[in-house]
């Protein structure tokens, strides 16, 4: 995956933002002594905590954030591990076809301007739906991943699509 050095810079200040509030919601616990007040605090610390989980699970998904892809004589997986976040998707390697390279377009709001961008995906088609995985990969990594796709034995040279 390509780091956005945007995301970093704006998780970077949030954590700074979000350890100033803890701090803050801990010395409102310490010095108020009515049992109301801290039970309000308390769950103020419980929702605060939840959302540092979310934004931990953000960042670490940006630094450390890797996709596998395991194929097998008759299972090709696609995993996204993580310590908060774990996706395994299933596909039965004789399903599978037309095994590409291929550009996704999406939307991104820029100052309330919807604007249209791309980025590299591997896709391929099951009989029930089109895959696509490893999004925002380079040009170079997806040709290496799909080289190697192409050297496994499971797969077959009609499971590739044609590119002229």
């Amino acid at each position: 995956m390509n780091r956005n050095l945007m995301y970093i810079f704006i998780l970077i200040l949030a954590t700074i933002i979000w350890c100033f509030g803890l701090f803050l919601i801990t010395g409102f616990f310490l010095e108020l002594h009515t049992f109301i007040y801290k039970l309000i605090l308390f769950f103020g610390f419980l929702i605060w905590n939840g959302i540092g989980l979310a934004g931990v699970s953000f960042f670490m998904w940006i630094f450390f954030g890797r996709e596998r892809i395991i194929i097998g004589k008759e299972y090709l997986v696609t995993e996204k591990p993580l310590i908060f976040f774990y996706r395994r998707n299933i596909y039965p390697t004789k399903t599978i076809s037309n095994i590409k390279i291929d550009k996704e377009a999406f939307k991104i709001n820029r100052n309330g301007d919807w604007l249209e961008r791309n980025r590299i995906v591997l896709k391929f088609d099951t009989p029930n739906k089109q895959v696509v995985f490893a999004r925002n990969i380079s040009d170079t990594d997806a040709e290496f991943v799909l080289m190697n796709l192409a050297k496994c034995s499971y797969l077959n040279k009609e499971q590739f699509a044609i590119v002229m």
